[in-house]
């Protein structure tokens, strides 16, 4: 691989879908070196502008195992945190519906038919003459960004098969979901306990934490009674919940580094395919999934509105 080459865009030093293993290494062990904020393993001299805390886990476990056992211990991780994923999607699943094919069904769909980019592969292998297992000799995970000039989209499968840094925002979501889901009020001191740990999830992974934080302060300050009281009520309660989101963005940006002053600003790249070709682009890369999407409406009109 040519790593570390200068290009007009900047250093290029890996392909995708090629680093994402040994970029968990490499800060583990980085954090291992009792470095914080770590340095960049890839960049000598260059804080590591990531969200690195996530990292801290298994930094701290291969502290106590021995450095050598890095590697064990990141993929001792990971499968505990996929599996815990799913225990909790499944716990969500369970207050939604008593119907036992709907839970397997639900539970399945996100992890077993994510996308249908492997479908789109087998058939493109097929029509050049290919023989059935000619898919292989493609990135499948790759094709629609390769071929169809679509966007990495991270789909549930890939968080908890490589994307470990993200699980747990995701796993907190799901809790949220499910303790909040029926309840129609919520206190000072709740929405307080909300913000921090929204806050501690931007560290852990900047989209899904900054999603988590947004999700929940327009779902305290949009959703409840219409009136004059419960509107101040509202913004008192989503105020509350930002507080440590803030303060914990102006931590990792000056104290410990994680926004650096370079890179490309946040682009919406999902926008033009989604416009050009909408059916193609939901389908090939969120699956059978987006059957979820009319069946939350349909819950919710049965139940009433809540906070959640």
């Amino acid at each position: 691989a040519s790593v570390g080459i200068e290009t007009d865009n900047g250093f290029a030093y890996r392909a995708y879908y090629s680093g994402d293993y040994l970029k968990h290494v490499a800060v583990t062990v980085e954090l291992l070196n009792g470095v914080i904020p770590p340095d960049n393993p890839y960049y000598a001299g260059e804080k590591l502008h990531y969200y690195w805390m996530f990292y801290l886990i298994p930094s701290l476990m291969a502290r106590v195992a021995g450095a050598e056992h890095v590697e064990a211990v990141l993929k001792v991780i990971n499968i505990q945190f996929a599996a815990v994923f799913i225990w909790l999607w499944y716990l969500l699943i369970s207050r939604f519906t008593q119907r036992k094919w709907i839970r397997i069904f639900a539970t399945l769909t996100p992890f077993a038919f994510s996308s249908f980019e492997g479908v789109a592969v087998l058939r493109n292998a097929l029509s050049k003459g290919w023989p059935w297992d000619g898919f292989r000799a493609y990135n499948v995970d790759g094709y629609s960004r390769w071929i169809l000039d679509h966007p990495e989209v991270d789909t549930v499968f890939r968080l908890i098969q490589y994307n470990m840094q993200h699980i747990l925002p995701a796993a907190l979501f799901l809790v949220f979901l499910g303790v909040l889901h029926n309840r129609k009020q919520v206190s000072i001191k709740q929405a307080l306990v909300m913000g921090i740990f929204c806050g501690l999830t931007i560290g852990h992974s900047g989209f899904l934490g900054s999603f988590l934080t947004l999700w929940t302060g327009l779902c305290l300050v949009i959703l409840g009674p219409i009136n004059r009281k419960g509107l101040l009520n509202r913004i008192v309660l989503g105020g509350a919940m930002s507080i440590f989101p803030v303060l914990a963005i102006a931590v990792y940006k000056f104290s410990f580094q994680m926004l650096g002053s370079g890179g490309n600003p946040l682009a919406f790249t999902f926008v033009k395919p989604l416009a050009q070709t909408p059916i193609t682009f939901l389908v090939l890369n969120f699956g059978l999934a987006l059957i979820g999407i009319p069946a939350l409406f349909l819950w919710r009109k049965s139940h009433g509105p809540a906070i959640i």
